[in-house]
């Protein structure tokens, strides 16, 4: 009996020293990988003709995981002289000459909800626009 005492004892004590520094620091160290995840979701009609003044697009939802940021760019006809796409009010400009604008540069991951509007200077088909998340730095 005496025997089984010491041993009892032995196997408490051993097993109370993990615990006792896991409780005073120890960590566990988990590493992984996950792929790259870029979007943007505009919730509006495809077949919308705009009208020249300012136009409400609705809301724009971007999701992008990338641990370096993302850019926004609209992808849209040369020629748009006088444009410009709104973000929550903050006005960005459209170059006439181009057929990309970026409108949005961020330098981290986000999750974002955001309203979208285009002013214009006359009509203009939506259906030859499109917007896209571009994310930096490396790809998973």
């Amino acid at each position: 009996m005496r025997k089984f005492a010491i041993a009892a004892g032995a196997l408490l004590i051993s097993m109370a020293a993990p615990l006792s520094a896991a409780s005073q620091g120890g960590y566990v160290a988990i590493n992984a990988r996950v792929p790259t995840v870029c979007i943007v979701d505009v919730a509006f009609n495809n077949g919308l003709r705009l009208q020249a003044g300012l136009n409400q697009l609705g809301r724009m939802v971007e999701l992008c995981n990338n641990v370096e940021g993302y850019r926004l760019i609209l992808s849209h006809p040369s020629g748009m002289t006088g444009a410009a796409i709104l973000i929550d009010g903050r006005r960005i400009a459209i170059e006439p000459s181009a057929t990309r604008t970026v409108i949005l540069d961020a330098s981290h991951p986000a999750y974002e909800q955001r309203q979208l509007a285009i002013e214009l200077a006359g009509p203009a088909d939506l259906a030859s626009m499109t917007m896209y998340a571009e994310p930096k730095g490396a790809v998973f």
